[in-house]
């Protein structure tokens, strides 16, 4: 792959005029002034395909049901129907 170094490389490459984003109507892409990137070192380092280095984006699904449907119910009782119950019913062993 080769390098762009200029706007009008990427242009070149995008096509004129540039692509529109929709929900602004506007250039999806307007100027750019410095690109950093990582070399594939870092890459490696932060693993991003293990899920171990993931940061959580949701509570669990126990604490959401504990909120949103059983409030009655034990987020202890609510962890195991949500985890190694659920996946046995979800994923039997054959």
């Amino acid at each position: 792959m080769e390098e762009i170094t200029t706007e009008a490389e990427l242009r070149q490459l995008l096509g004129e005029p540039l692509p529109r984003v929709a929900a602004k109507d506007r250039p999806a892409l307007d100027e750019i002034e410095q690109v950093f990137h990582h070399c594939a070192k870092a890459f490696m380092r932060s693993a991003p395909w293990d899920p171990a280095t993931w940061r959580p984006v949701a509570p669990p699904r126990a604490r959401i049901a504990q909120v949103q449907d059983r409030p009655d119910e034990s987020l202890i009782d609510l962890e195991h129907y949500y985890g190694e119950q659920q996946a046995a019913a979800l994923y039997p062993r054959s």
